[in-house]
């Protein structure tokens, strides 16, 4: 009996040990992906070339690697490996898709976004998302005013830098929304809407279009520090004859744009809601 007991007790510990051994290998396991990262492409919208959306791809995956805190898969080890598994990383659209990439790559994360043009600006979305947990763990976005191919690199560095946490240069025509570094908040202004934000070039206005502050702060006098428009327009309801903050905004700026066009045959954006409303991520 109390053999039997003895050897009762034996396996229970060496069940144990293996038990507690192999969690720990386990452990290691996704420990030791979490090293690894792949950049998945990142998806055009409306107006948006494809080879562009492959390129800045490219520069995402390469400022990454310059980092050295991951092991980032190159374009064609990954194209194969999935394909191999028959996934197509260009139908790959949902976040569910997106892990089931990182869990055939045996990355511990990834990375995806997309590409949008709205009038004359582009705006970028990208996502940094835990494979094993399908949390997404940072996100960043930028806006690049009246932008070549080219000039999307920067922004898009940017992104990279921000998602690690690297600090990082604005340059006067691309903003990444979110930046703790960003030194001059006048530089562009997001005006949030529920048919998707508006980028407001404020920079652009005071020292190319030259506009006088007193134009838009209508309230405020010449050399004075203007008011916020908030100070006097309400986001909810008309006040006597002070109308809503949306209809201020649409009276104000695009009836601007509007007379411009109209008088000085320019092209500012107001004709349409998408030429200025940035269409948001899954809407």
């Amino acid at each position: 009996m109390k053999n039997l007991s003895f050897k009762t007790i034996l396996l229970i510990l060496v069940s144990v040990i293996i038990t507690i051994a192999s969690q720990a290998e386990e452990a290691q396991e996704v420990k030791s992906n979490q090293n690894y990262i792949a950049v998945l492409d990142l998806h055009e919208k409306e107006d948006v070339p494809q080879d562009i959306a492959v390129q800045l791809t490219d520069s995402l995956q390469q400022e990454m690697l310059k980092t050295q805190q991951y092991t980032v898969f190159d374009r064609a080890y990954r194209d194969k490996k999935l394909t191999e598994q028959g996934l197509q990383i260009k139908d790959c659209l949902s976040i569910e898709c997106f892990i089931k990439a990182g869990q055939l790559l045996d990355v511990g994360k990834v990375v995806t976004g997309s590409i949008d043009r709205f009038g004359r600006s582009c705006y970028i979305n990208v996502q940094l998302i835990n494979v094993n947990t399908a949390l997404v763990e940072a996100s960043a976005d930028a806006i690049c005013e009246e932008c070549s191919s080219s000039e999307l690199i920067c922004p898009v560095k940017n992104i990279a830098k921000k998602l690690l946490g690297i600090p990082y240069e604005e340059t006067e025509n691309n903003i990444v929304v979110g930046s703790p570094k960003r030194k001059d908040r006048s530089l562009n202004l997001i005006i949030e809407a529920k048919n998707g934000d508006v980028i407001l070039t404020h920079w652009k206005h005071v020292s190319e279009y030259k506009i006088k502050c007193i134009i838009c702060h209508h309230k405020t006098k010449e050399g004075k520090t203007p008011q916020k428009c908030l100070s006097c327009h309400s986001q909810e309801e008309k006040k006597g004859k002070i109308i809503k903050l949306r209809d201020a905004f649409h009276e104000q700026c695009r009836g601007c744009h509007l007379k411009v066009n109209k008088e000085e045959g320019k092209e500012a954006p107001g004709r349409k809601c998408r030429e200025c409303h940035i269409k948001k991520r899954g809407k």
